[in-house]
């Protein structure tokens, strides 16, 4: 991140940003069912989904941290060639509003 202001989307290679917005789309997914499964602890339709979407979302995020390191600081992805979290853009350092 340059000065602060966050990285525009055009600057990130496009297979990190679908990457990363299928990780949004899954965990969004996998916070909608929660909630509605802690309301309605009984539909088992709904706790397959999230069993589902649990899964999807470990993947692609195991996917995407073996592409380009954690998503977090303290991920459970281990970076090829040591402690490279820091030199990266966060997920919320861009500007996701411009852009693809």
């Amino acid at each position: 991140m340059e000065g602060n202001r966050p990285l525009e989307v055009a600057q990130l290679d496009p297979r990190q940003l679908e990457m990363l917005r299928c990780i949004m789309q899954l965990e969004f997914e996998c916070i909608d069912l929660q909630l509605f499964l802690d309301t309605h602890p009984a539909e088992a339709r709904a706790l397959e989904e999230f069993r589902r979407y649990s899964d999807e979302l470990c993947n692609a995020k195991k996917a995407y941290e073996d592409a380009y390191g954690p998503l977090l600081n303290y991920g459970f992805g281990r970076a090829p060639g040591g402690w490279q979290w820091i030199c990266d853009p966060w997920p919320w350092e861009i500007n996701w509003r411009r852009g693809a």
